[in-house]
């Protein structure tokens, strides 16, 4: 699994502290989430939480603006030994969820996202997150819906994985802003072991390694189904596919524009159809 460094948090910011104890944190959250608030993680601290706040979500569903702030290796994931399957986090109509500085682990979802599912009118905004080893039907790490939107910065998404559908680390249905980030080491059976992009969707891509990852089919480390993707300054590199389409597969009317982006050494090949600026 890879560890998360996280840079420590200023002692003036804001937010209520909440101690070591996930108790604690599912109701601060509830209170956050009736008007909006922001939240401080204790640091050196693994959340585990066993017990869900809903019979889907680890805690409730955000429907105001809520921040999560980590200290030092904030950890918060469904437990190891969690009897049932649930997500970490669910973000509804009006809900704009914030997460900074720590690590979203071990979500088990049998529905869309893993760690964090973003449904329509919903928004999560996440920077320095590590996403680690969540899996979902589809869209392992995080699942964004139509007319939900994603703003993702100097993140990783590590060892995520979908069991029926695409999006090993990300499915989107929506819009996405992908900067500064790593998609590494994620799986799906089809569409798209990192990234999966949907009908009508749009997704940007800036700065970001898409690595390793690996897809049953149509796209190891992209697949774009009829959406509109562009990718600026990043490198698709030793992805693999199980069809076409190693680095990135484009179907249907789907667009994928590339701009000073590297795309090789994936297998079969690295993109399927022809893309401009990609090589093959």
């Amino acid at each position: 699994m890879l560890l998360a460094v996280v840079p420590a948090i200023p002692a003036h910011a804001a937010g209520v502290r909440v101690p070591c104890n996930v108790a604690a944190l599912q109701t601060a959250v509830t209170n956050a989430n009736t008007s909006g608030g922001a939240i401080k993680l204790a640091s050196h601290c693994i959340y585990a939480v066993k017990t869900p706040a809903t019979a889907s979500d680890a805690f409730p569903i955000i429907v105001k603006p809520v921040t999560i702030v980590g200290g030092r290796s904030s950890i918060i994931r469904r437990d190891l030994f969690a009897s049932t399957s649930f997500r970490v986090f669910e973000v509804a109509a009006g809900g704009v969820l914030t997460l900074k500085s720590l690590a979203v682990e071990n979500g088990l979802s049998v529905g869309g996202g893993g760690a964090v599912s973003v449904t329509s009118g919903g928004e999560i905004v996440a920077k320095h997150v590590a996403f680690n080893d969540n899996g979902a039907a589809n869209g392992g790490g995080v699942s964004i819906g139509a007319a939900g939107r994603g703003v993702i910065r100097s993140s990783t998404f590590f060892g995520n994985s979908t069991s029926s559908a695409g999006g090993g680390a990300i499915v989107d249905f929506g819009a996405l802003v992908l900067k500064d980030s790593s998609l590494l080491n994620n799986t799906a059976p089809i569409n798209g072991g990192g990234l999966n992009v949907q009908p009508g969707a749009t997704a940007s891509m800036v700065r970001t390694r898409v690595e390793r990852n690996r897809s049953g089919a149509a796209g190891g480390g992209v697949s774009d189904v009829m959406g509109a993707v562009r990718i600026a300054s990043s490198k698709i590199t030793s992805n693999v596919s199980g069809a076409s389409g190693g680095g990135i597969a484009s179907s249907g009317t789907g667009l994928v524009h590339l701009r000073s982006t590297v795309v090789k050494h994936n297998s079969p090949n690295n993109c399927n159809p022809a893309i401009k600026g990609c090589r093959h």
